[in-house]
């Protein structure tokens, strides 16, 4: 039986290697990919099916990260931007800024790694050392813009306006404890007595009965009938006796008579 010979991969050993060589000096895997011909999902398919590869993509990429915090390490004695960068990534949880990037292409933390890679490549010392003043003189300026930033941010947010006190009038007693002068304070007056105020209105009303011009003799008779009918006496007590019999009544009184009269 003949073994069945299938088409040649693309991504071939020489390929991988190239491939773990770029992405061990920086380059992402895409960017890699690219460089060698092949679709980047390839490679991650690559590195799903052969172990060795995989293995060896996972160094390379510690590689890099690991020859750029030296890097920085050695930067750091020189720049207090590369030690302040150094501190804030290694250990975000206490001195990282908590900021997001707005744009995901182009970050500040790679712009400042190709900073970095470039003027260790400088040969001339003095011009390294020119360099890297010029750098941290940028880094100051972005960190003294922040702050002001920041300040004014806090000075022109709206503050909270505490909530006041509900008002308690000072006694006495607490005026006496506190040492604070006797205030004159208008004392709220007590609410009436329901039967105290019934009985006011109605000497109010009788002063105003009694103020008021003569009552004509129907008035006057209307006025007492109504007195009777409250005080459930019979209209025929005094009605005999009042000017109203000698005159003949309206319909109105009459049908106020016969109402009480019932």
């Amino acid at each position: 039986m003949s073994k069945k010979i299938g088409r040649p991969t693309v991504f071939d050993a020489a390929r991988q290697e190239t491939f773990c060589t770029l992405v061990g000096v920086g380059l992402s895997r895409r960017q890699a990919a690219d460089h060698v011909g092949i679709a980047a999902s390839t490679a991650t398919r690559c590195a799903e099916r052969d172990e060795a590869f995989a293995d060896a993509l996972r160094k390379a990429e510690m590689k890099f990260h690991v020859d750029l915090m030296e890097k920085l390490r050695r930067q750091s004695e020189r720049s207090w931007r590369a030690c302040v960068w150094l501190l804030e990534h290694t250990y975000p949880e206490t001195y990282g800024r908590g900021k997001t990037n707005d744009r995901p292409g182009l970050t500040v933390d790679r712009l400042f790694d190709e900073v970095v890679m470039l003027l260790e490549e400088i040969p001339d010392e003095s011009l390294r050392a020119r360099l890297t003043d010029r750098l941290d003189h940028l880094a100051v300026e972005e960190f003294q813009h922040a702050e002001a930033a920041e300040t004014e941010a806090e000075a022109t947010a709206p503050q909270e306006v505490p909530a006041m006190k509900p008002y308690e009038p000072v006694t006495a007693a607490a005026e006496k404890t506190s040492g604070i002068a006797p205030s004159h304070q208008p004392e709220t007056p007590p609410e009436p007595h329901p039967r105290r105020a019934e009985d006011r209105s109605k000497r109010r009303r009788d002063q105003n009965r009694q103020q008021a011009a003569p009552l004509s003799p129907k008035a006057r008779l209307i006025d007492e009938l109504l007195s009777a009918a409250r005080a459930n006496r019979p209209p025929s007590d005094f009605c005999n006796t009042s000017d109203f019999c000698n005159t003949s009544p309206s319909a109105h009184e009459r049908r106020l008579l016969e109402k009480l009269s019932a």
